[in-house]
């Protein structure tokens, strides 16, 4: 993902519940995403995460992310 057409996005977690953690599971853009050239690349992460956690998305210009939040 070249950087002039690529931007991050910080995601504050302080939603959640401070008593629990999450499994997180992140569908985001490749590293080698771009919306005319390669629009289908996208990796799949998984984490655990609290309400303490703060992530940062980099995204792919006219990219985007999914999160599915599980409470373990």
């Amino acid at each position: 993902m070249s950087d002039e057409n690529s931007h991050e996005l910080p995601l504050f977690l302080d939603f959640l519940d401070p008593n629990h953690t999450y499994k997180a599971i992140l569908y985001r853009d490749a590293d080698n995403a771009d919306w005319a050239t390669n629009p289908a690349a996208y990796v799949v992460e998984k984490k655990t995460v609290t309400a303490q956690t703060n992530l940062t998305l980099r995204l792919a210009k006219g990219g985007g992310c999914a999160i599915q939040l599980v409470r373990r």
